[in-house]
């Protein structure tokens, strides 16, 4: 999932989540992963615990702090005429002042791109330098780097490109290192930069530049990282007529929406950026709730069948969905035979208009909220989910923290000792 405000914690918030593993920790019996399935285990994990973290953001962004749970499902949603070329959400903690009839009118000529530098297309499996170190500098404006690459006679170019290439993606300093091919199955160094456009004065993005020394002259020479095959530029577009541009394609406009850039208006041809009607609205709304549940459930399922999985997951997101499940069946909100959700959006629409509206809003808060326990619950022990082998339990209420443990949990690192 893309990391949003969502994804950020007060201080106070983190060390909740490291009590609660302790806590988890400390009466957790201890158990094995079989060594065939550690990596179905830790993959297992991760999607529980990925979408724990998609639950959880979904259920933030509705929940409107100091009002009831249920209001937020009324809460605005932004839409673009062409949604291919301007994608836009919502700024949703705007003045109160705010006009939000107010729309805008943006038709872009150019969106930004990054800078790219492309070497020498070179044989794959020949050597095209003599066994040595090389050295050569990188620049982003901020700082300066050196790096050092060392090859060795049974090298081939793509061992060498490789290794260059791991070196740069690991030190991460704001580009992207990677193998292009050709036609030729030659292969040369690509690497892009993290961010598009220029800042004022700015020239490049980054900049390389081999050591002085030749040995270091010539490698740079036969593989030719250096050059710029495309240069970093800034947006351009026409914000209700007016000539603006940004270095970035992500931006917020008049403090009500945060647009993305994908592609370029036919000219003359602008795209419409303001908000969907209440009842669309309201729908979108519940549907990224029922998406974020089934996206559990599917994955539930998923490992279920594979027998990873001990099938406590499907289960308790059944239990939900049994509590709930008249009353949302009621509202056009449809269990499905796989124990996911649909939605009816004749009926949902019926139910969202009528007199006794608010009852319905509520049923809605609750289940929220119900989703909002379960998401911390799998956030916290994904590997509860898991088949796994118990050697011993501990003694109930006889056992010291063990906070160095945490790592099952909170990091997904499973070793071959676990």
């Amino acid at each position: 999932s893309n990391v949003n405000r969502y994804d950020t914690h007060k201080k106070s918030e983190l060390r909740t989540i490291y009590n609660n593993i302790v806590k988890i920790n400390k009466e957790s019996p201890l158990y094995k992963i079989q060594e065939s399935e550690r990596g179905e285990t830790q993959q297992f994990a991760i999607d529980v615990k990925e979408s724990a973290r998609h639950l959880a953001k979904t259920t933030a962004s509705l929940s409107s702090p100091g009002s009831p749970s249920y209001n937020a499902f009324k809460k605005k949603v932004a839409a673009s005429s062409d949604e291919n070329i301007v994608s836009v959400s919502y700024v949703d903690s705007i003045d109160e002042a705010t006009d939000l009839n107010k729309s805008f009118e943006l038709e872009v000529q150019k969106i930004a791109t990054p800078q790219v530098n492309l070497g020498q297309y070179v044989p794959r499996d020949t050597r095209s330098v003599e066994p040595a170190r090389y050295t050569f500098e990188y620049d982003n404006n901020e700082t300066s780097y050196e790096f050092q690459y060392t090859v060795f006679e049974d090298d081939t170019n793509e061992d060498v490109l490789k290794k260059v290439e791991r070196l740069i993606n690991t030190a991460y300093v704001g580009v992207n290192a990677s193998i292009a091919t050709n036609d030729n199955q030659e292969i040369a160094l690509q690497i892009t930069s993290n961010d598009t456009g220029l800042g004022e004065n700015q020239l490049f993005r980054f900049q390389i530049q081999p050591e002085s020394d030749r040995p270091s002259l010539t490698a740079m020479k036969v593989y030719g990282f250096d050059r710029n095959y495309s240069e970093a530029s800034n947006s351009s577009f026409l914000l209700n007529g007016t000539q603006r541009s940004s270095q970035s394609n992500n931006f917020t406009i008049g403090k009500i929406f945060e647009v993305e850039l994908k592609g370029v208006n036919p000219e003359g041809s602008p795209s419409t950026i303001g908000f969907k009607n209440d009842i669309d609205a309201i729908t979108e709304n519940i549907q990224q709730l029922t998406d974020a549940f089934n996206r559990v459930v599917n994955i539930a399922h998923k490992y279920d069948d594979a027998k990873k999985g001990t099938g406590k997951l499907s289960h308790e997101m059944n239990s939900i969905l049994t509590h709930y499940g008249n009353n949302l069946e009621s509202m056009g909100i449809m269990p499905t035979d796989s124990g996911t959700l649909r939605i009816d959006k004749a009926l949902l629409s019926d139910t969202i208009t009528a007199s006794d509206s608010e009852l319905n809003f509520q049923v809605l808060g609750e289940f929220k909220n119900s989703l909002v326990a379960k998401a911390n619950k799998m956030s916290l022990n994904p590997i509860d989910y898991v088949h796994k082998t118990v050697v011993a339990y501990k003694n109930p209420g006889r056992n010291f923290n063990a906070p160095y443990a945490s790592s099952m949990y909170a990091g997904m690192m499973l070793d071959q000792h676990c």
